[in-house]
């Protein structure tokens, strides 16, 4: 018989942090559970960390034989799974209690016309030995259920690990970004089934300001910030109603940026076609511009 819940754990190095993962998974008071690693490492290191677990033996472990990089190896881990429910949790990302699995079960099994849920979390942040609440407040919540374009003004959702959807409706990571692909997948799910559940408390423990973490690795980098916005405005806008929000941040952000003309706007928004609403954003960017310096 197939488990309730497939909790999904992409690994990458780092074998101490999934230790810490894999005890918080196994002290859980709801047990009908599968566990998957899938080791995108290029050493054995998380394999042979595996076998020193005491409940080692009842991970399914699977080993890329080349490094898919994420959210490619996201991607393999839900492939592989067979619960009802997944529940992403990254290597270095752990439930903070023992009843915390068992709440998220119970918000999806409370509310069959929702596909998604997501809770706060207790954000450990490791370069400046920070720990705060990551908790998405009522107004964002309101303007999530008109719209999940709301997620424009920030992700307000969290990390994966703070998720669980019904594997049924999952749309793969978009393995073209990297800086927003979390923002991308809530998009997705949402614009399909804009129905959610919301759980006010810390389930979960994430890491952040973490040296191996891709978002410390973009952070700054205006290319990655710049495209990966842009692209998401465009893939969203191509099949689903632009809210207000979304039309406002990627106006910002061509401020931010000064992009001036359209044909940045194409190489940076490749390969969707750029929708017109942008088009004059960035042409009165331009003559804004022009006028200054007139």
């Amino acid at each position: 018989m197939a488990p309730k819940v497939s909790i999904c754990i992409p690994a990458y190095l780092q074998k101490d942090l999934l230790l810490r993962t894999l005890d918080s998974v196994f002290a859980q008071d709801y047990t009908d559970f599968e566990v998957i690693v899938t080791d995108d490492s290029p050493d054995r290191s998380i394999e042979e960390a595996l076998r020193t677990h005491p409940n080692g033996e009842k991970v399914i472990y699977v080993r890329n034989r080349e490094r898919m990089g994420s959210p490619a190896n996201w991607n393999e881990a839900v492939r592989l799974a067979k619960g009802e429910y997944v529940k992403i949790l990254h290597h270095d990302d752990w439930f903070n209690s023992a009843t915390s699995l068992g709440a998220y079960v119970a918000a999806l099994d409370g509310d069959h016309g929702a596909d998604f849920a997501f809770s706060s979390a207790e954000v450990h942040d490791v370069s400046v030995g920070n720990v705060y609440l990551h908790m998405a407040n009522a107004r964002q919540l309101r303007e999530l259920r008109r719209h999940p374009g709301a997620l424009f003004q920030g992700n307000f959702i969290g990390a994966p690990s703070a998720t669980i959807f019904r594997r049924k409706s999952f749309v793969p990571f978009d393995t073209n970004l990297k800086w927003v692909v979390d923002v991308d997948f809530y998009l997705q799910m949402l614009f399909r089934n804009p129905g959610f559940c919301h759980l006010p408390e810390p389930l979960v423990c994430t890491t952040a300001g973490s040296p191996h973490q891709v978002t410390t690795e973009c952070a700054g980098d205006k290319g990655v910030v710049l495209f990966e916005w842009l692209y998401l405005y465009c893939k969203s806008a191509e099949k689903h109603r632009v809210c207000s929000t979304m039309f406002r941040a990627i106006r910002e952000l061509i401020a931010r940026y000064d992009v001036r003309s359209v044909d940045e706007f194409r190489f940076h928004a490749a390969p969707y076609q750029v929708p017109m609403s942008v088009r004059a954003m960035v042409w009165l960017r331009s003559l804004r511009s022009s006028a200054i310096v007139r």
